[in-house]
């Protein structure tokens, strides 16, 4: 009996380390994705577009603001009013300025920027997932829309409940928190890889979630 129980081990830590193999092998698979933009002209815009919205715009614009903006501020208020090397001596009335410029950059650039950025990455992203699908497994399996709105709202809250949790636990588990909320959200990541080739094939929330418990 203990060999039978040996031996099952042995084949499910096999079966696992084959699994990270294949896993690694597709998701290095650099050719796969440059036939997706040689054969789709529309994968390719909108892999563009991803990019200018995200690399550029998005984080091109904090860098900016904290890289730039905020040193020339401190560069012209030293200018203006001159202060010794202590940042504790700086006159209050530049950081007061400082404070304001990050606090309306924030408020009115990037929050709603990323707030566009989440609406406009989920349309791309099933754009092309939708026609990445199309081109290696044929057409997609689609849920009526009844169960299409039950689906959205369940997994809403679903991501919301479990995002919540990954954070209480890195906040209030001492030493080991942080590892363990790390790992939690591999596990969301993990779905986020598969789950638009899962909804194209079909499969409601509750199978996607089985899946990742079985094979995660």
């Amino acid at each position: 009996k203990n060999t039978t129980i040996s031996l099952n081990q042995r084949m499910s830590v096999s079966n696992a380390l084959n699994q990270i193999e294949d896993g690694l092998k597709d998701s290095l698979n650099i050719v796969h994705a440059i036939l997706c933009f040689w054969k789709s002209e529309i994968i390719l815009k909108t892999t563009i577009r991803c990019i200018l919205l995200n690399g550029v715009i998005f984080i091109g614009s904090i860098i900016l603001i904290y890289n730039g903006v905020v040193p020339l501020l401190q560069l012209v208020g030293r200018k203006v009013i001159p202060v010794g090397q202590d940042d504790s001596n700086f006159p209050l009335a530049i950081k007061i300025v400082q404070s304001t410029v990050v606090l309306a950059f924030e408020t009115f650039w990037v929050v709603p920027l990323y707030v566009m950025s989440v609406v406009m990455n989920n349309i791309w992203y099933y754009r092309i997932a939708n026609i990445a699908f199309e081109l290696h497994h044929g057409k997609k399996v689609s849920l009526d829309a009844m169960t299409s709105i039950k689906e959205v709202i369940y997994r809403g809250l679903f991501v919301a409940i479990y995002t919540l949790q990954c954070v209480m636990v890195g906040m209030l588990i001492p030493y080991v928190g942080m590892f363990m909320s790390t790992v939690l959200m591999c596990w969301a990541n993990a779905l986020y890889s598969f789950e638009y080739s899962w909804s194209m094939q079909g499969l409601r929330f509750s199978e996607k979630i089985a899946l990742i418990e079985k094979c995660w």
